[in-house]
């Protein structure tokens, strides 16, 4: 039995070291977190930007230029990751009119729903109009999106369904265009009645 002991001492040390070397492996191949001082060179090094994208904390600020750069790649996989990391940051940080450009003007429809989501994430008036017009997208999960966003941003479901005939959801659209503005201009005085009572 005695015999034995240092041949099952070896054996163990054998399989520790096999678990060491593959741990060792294991960390090297996965991806370090970018720091935030990392986090803006991640985006423009120009290799694997949606996965970069995916890491970026929310409050890697120094991060938002670059983001914003990629909203008008010419890959419909990076831009939609763009617009969607748009949404992880604070809204006073971010500029939507980029965010509502593509919502508008994109070709394909993953990046227009998710303009469509961080608009609404957002709470962007400025987006609203393109919000609005994406009521009468083609793409059922562009119209949702923005059904939600739209909701999200007045606080009031005006009852619309993405999935409704095209009649029944023209009336409903034809009603929001007519009275969003309106939810604006109560927004805004809010607004500054809450500016004026900080001041004093």
């Amino acid at each position: 039995m005695l015999m034995n002991q240092p041949k099952l001492f070896w054996i163990g040390m054998f399989i520790v070291g096999l678990l060491v070397t593959f741990t060792f492996l294991t960390a090297q191949q996965s991806d370090p977190p970018i720091r935030p001082s990392d986090a803006q060179l991640a985006v423009r090094v120009g290799n694997g930007e949606s996965k970069a994208l995916q890491m970026i904390q929310p409050t890697q600020y120094e991060a938002i230029p670059a983001v914003t750069q990629l909203v008008r790649d010419p890959r419909p996989e990076v831009r939609a990751a763009a617009v969607a990391t748009l949404g992880r940051f604070d809204r006073e940080r971010v500029d939507p009119q980029p965010v509502a450009e593509a919502l508008r003007a994109d070709d394909d429809p993953d990046v227009r729903a998710a303009a469509a989501k961080t608009l609404g994430t957002l709470y962007a008036w400025d987006g609203m109009p393109e919000l609005v017009a994406a009521l009468r997208d083609p793409d059922l999960t562009v119209r949702r999106r923005a059904a939600k966003a739209v909701q999200r941003i007045l606080g009031v479901d005006h009852g619309y369904r993405a999935d409704a005939l095209p009649a029944d959801r023209e009336k409903v659209v034809r009603r929001i265009e007519a009275e969003w503005p309106q939810f604006h201009g109560s927004h805004l005085a809010y607004m500054q009645r809450l500016k004026d009572e900080a001041s004093h």
